[in-house]
C-alpha cells in the first residue's frame, strides 16, 4: 500500500465520526433543483483517492470533459466547485462574494496569533485584502510600473543577465538560477530599492527557495487538509523542508525591514518598505505592522519572479525546439529593432511574431493552471447555480487555455492564432488568462508583462539558443502549484 492510500485510511478513520450523517449544504443547479454533477466519490475522503499525482489540473480536466463546464468536488472534508468555462470564470470572480480564500495551512506558516489580521496579501480577504491590495496597487503605479519610465530598471537588469550568459560561452548550462535572479532583482529594486545590495549565498538561498517551494506545495496539498498528516514520515519530511525554508524566508525579509528603518529613519519613499511606513504613520489602521509587511514582502517577492521565471524558461525551452521560429522572432527584432540598442515597451507593437510567441507560451504551460482556490464568502448565485458560503472555488484555466472550443489543435504551438490575417497585430487575446481575472487579479500583471518582454526580446536580439547535441525537450511539465520546466540544459551562442 503506498503512502497517499495509507494517509487516506487514516484520515478517513480518524475524522469519520465527526462527518457521519453530518448534512452538508452543496452548490445547485437551480434550472433542475439537483445538485451540481461531480466525480465518484467515498464518504469522508471524496475524491482525493482518485486526483493524478501528475497534477491536479489533469484530473480536473479530465472529468471537465465528462461533467461540463461546473462541477463540485469533496476534497476530503472541504467542499469545492470547479469552473471550466471562461465566461462563469469572468463572472464569478467579478463579485465580491468570490473574493475570499480558504485558510489552507501550508499557506498560513507565518500566521500569529496576536495579529490574527496579518496574514500578507494573497492569503487575507474582506476589509484586510481590500485594504493591503488598495495600498499595493497605488504604490506600483506611484512607482511606474506599467509605464515606459520603468523600463530602464528591467533593461539594466537584462544587461546583467547578458553578460552573465556570455560568460559561457556557448557551453551547456542550465539557465534557471539566472532567470530566476533577474527576474528577482527587478522585484527587489521595487520592494528593498534601487541601492539594496544583498548576501549573494544568503539571497541565492532565498530565491531558491521561493522557486521549490511552488513545487513543494503542490506535492503536499493533503496536508492543507488534514495537517496532523505532518507527523507521518513521508509529510514529514516535506512540512519541515517548507517550514525551514519559510524561516529563513521570514528571517532574510526581518532584517531588510530593520535595515531600512536604521539606513532610512526620515522614510524616503524609494522603495515599497518606505512608502509602507509611511502609509503606517498616516492611517489608524492596526493592520499595517511589521509583521504582515513581512508576509506582504514574502508574497509579493515570490509572485512576483516565480511564475515570470518560469514563462521565461517555458519561452526559451521552445526556442531550442522550434529554431525556425526563433529564427523568424529574430529576423524581426533585427528589422525592428537592430543588434545595437536594448528592445524597449514601445517596440511591442513592432514585433508581433515576438509578442504572439509569449502568448502562446502563457497558453500552452499555463504556469498557474488552477490560478489561486478563491473562496465564496456568502451563499450567492452563478449562472444557473446556487453556491453555499464557504465553498472553495477552483478556476481550471488549463482546461481553458487547452480548450479547442476556445484554442483550436490547443495541444501545437502555434504562435499564429494570435495574430490577424496579415500577422501584423496581436488579437484574440480575451481565452486568454494567465493572470487570472476579475477583484483578485494579479496586481503585478503589468510588471510581469514588461518584463517577459523586454527579456525575452534581449535574449533573442544577442543569442542563439540551441539544445546540446544529441539532446531532446521534454515539453511534459513538473508540475506542482505551478506548471514549472524540467530541468534541461541549452546552449546559448552570441549573435
Amino acid at each position: 500500500m503506498d503512502v497517499l492510500s495509507s494517509a487516506l485510511i487514516i484520515a478517513g478513520l480518524s475524522t469519520a465520526f465527526y462527518f457521519f450523517g453530518r448534512k452538508k449544504r452543496v452548490p445547485i443547479d437551480r434550472s433542475t433543483g439537483k445538485p451540481l454533477p461531480h466525480p465518484f466519490q467515498l464518504p469522508i475522503v471524496g475524491c482525493l483517492p482518485f486526483v493524478s499525482t501528475d497534477g491536479l489540473h489533469y484530473t480536473f480536466s479530465e472529468w471537465a470533459r465528462k461533467l461540463g463546464k461546473i462541477f463540485s468536488c469533496q476534497m476530503g472534508p472541504q467542499q469545492c466547485i470547479v469552473i471550466n468555462d471562461l465566461d462563469l470564470v469572468r463572472e464569478a470572480f467579478s463579485k465580491s462574494s468570490f473574493s475570499g480564500r480558504p485558510q489552507y495551512h501550508l499557506f498560513r506558516l507565518g500566521y500569529s496569533l496576536d495579529e490574527p489580521e496579518s496574514i500578507g496579501i494573497i492569503m487575507s480577504e474582506g476589509e484586510s485584502w481590500k485594504e493591503q491590495r488598495r495600498f499595493l496597487l497605488s504604490t506600483l503605479k506611484d512607482f511606474g510600473i506599467g509605464k515606459t519610465s520603468f523600463q530602464d530598471v528591467i533593461t539594466d537588469k537584462s544587461f546583467n543577465l547578458l553578460r552573465t550568459l556570455e560568460e559561457h560561452q556557448g557551453r551547456p548550462v542550465d539557465v534557471r538560477m539566472m532567470l530566476n535572479t533577474a527576474v528577482s532583482d527587478v522585484v527587489s529594486t521595487v520592494l528593498f530599492g534601487q541601492d539594496y545590495k544583498h548576501a549573494e549565498t544568503d539571497f541565492a538561498r532565498y530565491v531558491d527557495h521561493v522557486a521549490n517551494a511552488a513545487s513543494e506545495l503542490g506535492g503536499s496539498a493533503l496536508m492543507n487538509y488534514w495537517i496532523w498528516l505532518r507527523y507521518l514520515p513521508y509529510y514529514s519530511k516535506i512540512y519541515h523542508r517548507l517550514t525551514r525554508g519559510m524561516n529563513f524566508t521570514f528571517d532574510v525579509l526581518r532584517a531588510i525591514i530593520e535595515n531600512e528603518k536604521k539606513s532610512n529613519p526620515d522614510n524616503i519613499v524609494n522603495n515599497y518598505i518606505a512608502a509602507y511606513f509611511v502609509k503606517r504613520n498616516d492611517t489608524q489602521s492596526a493592520r499595517f505592522t511589521d509583521h504582515n509587511l513581512m508576509l506582504t514582502l514574502s508574497d509579493i517577492f515570490g509572485a512576483g519572479f516565480e511564475t515570470t521565471g518560469t514563462t521565461l524558461r517555458w519561452a526559451l525551452l521552445y526556442m531550442c525546439e522550434y529554431p525556425e521560429l526563433q529564427k523568424k522572432l529574430q529576423a524581426e527584432i533585427d528589422r525592428e529593432i537592430g543588434r545595437e540598442r536594448p528592445p524597449q515597451v514601445t517596440d511591442r507593437d513592432r514585433l508581433p511574431w515576438t509578442e504572439a510567441t509569449l502568448l502562446e507560451v502563457q497558453r500552452i504551460a499555463s504556469v498557474a493552471p488552477l490560478g489561486f482556490p478563491h473562496k465564496v464568502m456568502e451563499d450567492c448565485e452563478l449562472g444557473d447555480y446556487l453556491i453555499p458560503k464557504d465553498t472553495v472555488v477552483f478556476s481550471n484555466l488549463y482546461y481553458i487555455h487547452h480548450d479547442p472550443v476556445n484554442f483550436p489543435n490547443p495541444n501545437q504551438f502555434q504562435p499564429q492564432r494570435f495574430l490577424d490575417a496579415g500577422h501584423s497585430r496581436i488579437e484574440r487575446t480575451e481565452c486568454l488568462l494567465p493572470f487570472s481575472t476579475g477583484k483578485r487579479v494579479c496586481p503585478g500583471e503589468a510588471l510581469a508583462k514588461m518584463e517577459l518582454s523586454l527579456f525575452f526580446a534581449a535574449l533573442l536580439q544577442k543569442f542563439r539558443f540551441e539544445f546540446p547535441q544529441g539532446a531532446k525537450a521534454d515539453l511534459r511539465p513538473r508540475c506542482g502549484l505551478t506548471n514549472d520546466t524540467k530541468p534541461y540544459l541549452l546552449c546559448a551562442y552570441p549573435r
